[in-house]
């Protein structure tokens, strides 16, 4: 039973580090009339300044026997199940809860909302290499007043850390091993998921994400199909090869058509290909679906720049900066130049030309001085150096004839010269 433990703590992990609206203000505490929405937007709010600082602890926050509770409602199982299911979750989501904010660019509070009797914080999450993602946590009230998580929903998935682990559960009874299994010494399916897991969750801890992919490749096609694995494959896919990323997006679109994060993940992939008219369509669509976020008028405004429509990309920045002032620290030089109200020159601002879809001269590479110490390149005029901004993407690496950009989802685009 111990590989059930090691599943369940693998599966927790891996979904919390899984690296949008009607425009409203973000609220304060003031906002809610409802009592208890107000509790959890304190809680909530009280969570985001503490995680950023590491000074807040998973039992703080999440009730993990609460959410074992969850991860098997309707399913059989036996009191040692439910024992081991709790432990793997204290061995794995426990210490990866917390610790996972105390990396990231921007953690931010976005709202309160409520869906029949559930009540969810909602916070935007933009990752240190610059990926976006959603997190909610789903609250219950404690004795003593006290506001507790019991679930949390993570939008790179499109589902509940429970209804993940739950259907993990129902896979591992399908392939439990007979016992002419066990007597022939036929291999245990479950082990084989487990070890699977805990190399991919070893390897992208360790950044080696090429090596993600071809364990990826070497999983049976069954297994390939669980959205645990399809995660691993689309974040290591956007760090290593732009192809690699689209045909990722691709299996993920016709193996989970229905899930609520397809908008969010194929952003990326629509913007590659110039459907930048289908792009607006899902940033609207998921800014409904989030409730509000400031920074998905960031998106509009550099999906309207490449649309060749400047000056609605510049109120878009004006409307981002105007509800959430602090977004100017994430933003480009470019597109706080936009926001300026003696704004001028408008065409050279769009990253493509409209008419060719060739690259303008706003992201053309124009030079790169590698030093020791720090090394810069020059694009479109503008000198960057590594983790700088520019035109909405992280410059994420400098080497001596190509410079590789980040976008807001992860994926990676590479400048050269021509």
């Amino acid at each position: 039973m111990n590989r059930h433990r090691r599943i369940f703590s693998f599966i927790a992990a891996l979904l919390l580090g899984a690296s949008c609206f009607a425009a409203g203000e973000i609220p304060t505490a003031n906002s809610f009339t409802n009592a208890f929405e107000r509790e959890v937007f304190l809680f909530a709010q009280n969570f985001s300044e503490r995680a950023v600082r590491g000074t807040v602890t998973t039992e703080e926050v999440l009730d993990l026997g609460a959410l074992a509770d969850r991860s098997l409602k309707g399913v059989r199982s036996s009191p040692k199940l439910r024992e081991e299911m709790e432990r793997g979750l204290q061995n794995g989501l426990g210490p990866m809860f917390v610790a996972q904010f105390r990396q990231v660019k921007n953690l931010r509070l976005l709202n309160v909302r409520r869906e029949g009797t559930d009540v969810r914080a909602v916070f935007r999450v933009i990752g240190g290499e610059g990926s976006l993602n959603y997190v909610e946590l789903l609250c219950e009230p404690r004795a003593g007043r006290r506001i507790c998580a019991v679930d949390v929903f993570n939008w790179t998935t499109g589902e509940y850390v429970s209804e993940t682990m739950r259907h993990m559960v129902g896979v591992m009874e399908q392939q439990k091993p007979t016992a002419l299994d066990r007597i022939t010494g036929k291999e245990d399916p479950n082990v084989e998921m487990a070890n699977a897991i805990n190399e991919m969750n070893r390897l992208a801890k360790a950044g080696q994400w090429e090596a993600v992919l071809k364990r990826y490749a070497q999983l049976p096609p069954k297994l390939q199909r669980e959205k645990v694995f399809a995660v691993h494959r689309a974040r290591a896919a956007a760090k290593v090869d732009q192809n690699e990323y689209l045909e990722a997006l691709k299996f993920w679109q016709v193996n989970f058509p229905r899930d609520p994060s397809i908008d969010l993940i194929s952003l990326d992939a629509l913007t590659h290909k110039g459907k930048y008219d289908v792009a607006l369509e899902m940033v609207e669509r998921l800014d409904r679906n989030i409730g509000g976020d400031p920074f998905l008028e960031v998106m509009r405004a550099v999906l309207r720049q490449k649309l060749g429509q400047p000056d609605v990309a510049k109120a878009r920045v004006k409307e981002a900066l105007r509800r959430e002032p602090e977004l100017g620290r994430l933003l480009s030089p470019g597109l706080l130049r936009l926001a300026r109200e003696d704004y001028r020159s408008t065409t050279s601002m769009s990253s493509s030309s409209p008419a060719t879809g060739k690259p303008s001269s706003k992201m053309r590479l124009q030079g790169i001085f590698l030093r020791n110490d720090r090394s810069s390149a020059v694009i479109g005029g503008e000198t960057v150096y590594e983790g700088d901004t520019f035109e909405g993407m992280q410059v994420v690496k400098i080497e001596k004839s190509r410079v590789t950009l980040q976008s807001a989802t992860g994926a990676l685009q590479s400048l050269t010269f021509d």
